[in-house]
């Protein structure tokens, strides 16, 4: 069955519309929060990033810190900034002395992070390879323009030195809630290079990914409070593998790759085990006969009691290449995502038993991959999810 005959699992009944042809709008910029950077403490051009942190942490004003990449020098300043204005939601005023016992947000005070580091460190191919970027052809002399384009290199290796100590001040003072960054993370950020008598030499970006202004989003239509009143009254719960790959969206877009992998592997064996069981029972089979069908090596089918036992027991490749045949007449095997899955299941095992990294196309293909298997089921009528999109 194709996705114009049955709705896509994970598209939504509507979607924000922001603004109209005819709508007006105004917005009124106050003064840029810009901060002085320390002088320059490597030899020019050096290359200087500065943004806040959404926490604070518990080090001295102005605590320096030397946090080499791959055995190049960089540099780590830190502030503290006590904040003037509270959110008004809040009942807090004003505070003298007083701290929130876990300020993941910054309420009270929060860290003001300023990274250097000289120009050498992002014509370094072992920088390049343990960061994340390429080392290209540079020219002769350096002009404005090529630094400028350096700024998204800057970018990288400063959210790479911020996280390095936050890990280790993580595991030193205990403070859980400390987590590394992403750019997600990052709403005012400076970049550029100290270089004297440059012009324009910083860019400043205002603004997360994923949340840029944009027009106001109107509310939703009628139909669509209907259907949300119809979902709450009837005490509908939204079922468990639905959450893990909303979850693993907000993941893909704040910068939480490995997140991703689990979630989305823990979603797609949920919604395969609800349907088979649910397609099972509904012919009655029993526990040896599901055994069978799922290929469960001869020991474990003698020990199986339900078909919730053979179902736990069985591997997720026989559920999907053996299962799902079975229960709705699909060979997923033969189809073109079966391969991409294969490479997707090995970068879950890595991640998860090896502790491997998962870079952000990587954790992207593994959601488009599972969502394609998970619509791919849905589609054949899997029982668990056909009251979703009906």
């Amino acid at each position: 069955m194709s996705n114009r005959t049955k709705p896509n699992l994970f598209d939504p009944i509507e979607r924000p519309a922001h603004g109209a042809p005819s709508s007006t709008f105004t917005m009124e910029f106050g003064p840029l929060p810009q901060r002085d950077f320390h002088s320059a403490m490597f030899p020019p051009p050096c290359a200087a990033c500065q943004f806040p942190l959404p926490f604070r942490l518990l080090l001295n004003d102005a605590a320096l810190l030397r946090v080499p990449i791959a055995g190049c020098p960089t540099a780590l300043l830190i502030r503290e900034v006590r904040q003037e204005a509270f959110d008004k939601r809040m009942v807090i005023a004003k505070t003298d002395g007083m701290d929130l016992m876990r300020d993941r947000g910054g309420v009270i005070r929060y860290s003001d992070v300023e990274i250097q580091f000289p120009y050498s460190v992002i014509r370094d191919e072992a920088v390049a390879k343990l960061v994340g970027f390429e080392v290209r052809a540079e020219p002769q002399p350096l002009t404005v323009d090529w630094l400028d384009s350096l700024h998204p290199d800057i970018e990288k290796i400063s959210i790479f030195v911020v996280n390095r100590l936050l890990r280790a001040y993580r595991l030193l003072s205990g403070e859980h809630y400390v987590r590394p960054v992403t750019l997600s993370d990052v709403f005012y950020m400076q970049t550029g290079w100290l270089v004297p008598h440059l012009q324009n030499p910083f860019k400043t970006a205002v603004g997360a990914p994923h949340q840029a202004i944009t027009l106001q989003a109107h509310p939703f239509s009628e139909s669509f409070h209907e259907e949300l009143a119809r979902w709450v009254v009837r005490e509908r719960d939204v079922p468990i593998w639905i959450e893990l790959v909303h979850d693993a969206r907000d993941y893909l877009e704040v910068g939480r790759f490995r997140h991703v992998v689990i979630d989305m592997r823990t979603a797609l064996e949920v919604y395969i085990d609800q349907t088979l069981l649910a397609c099972f029972k509904q012919r009655d089979l029993s526990p040896v006969v599901v055994a069978t069908l799922l290929r469960l090596p001869k020991r474990i089918a003698r020990s199986v009691v339900s078909a919730e036992d053979a179902i736990r027991w069985a591997r997720i490749n026989d559920k999907l290449k053996y299962g799902i045949k079975e229960a709705l007449g699909i060979q997923l095997a033969r189809r073109k995502v079966w391969n991409t899955w294969l490479a997707v299941k090995e970068m879950r095992e890595g991640s998860v038993h090896y502790g491997e990294d998962v870079s952000e196309d990587e954790a992207r293909t593994c959601l488009e991959t599972i969502e394609t298997l998970m619509n791919l089921i849905h589609e054949a009528s899997s029982p668990v999810s056909a009251a979703l999109t009906g």
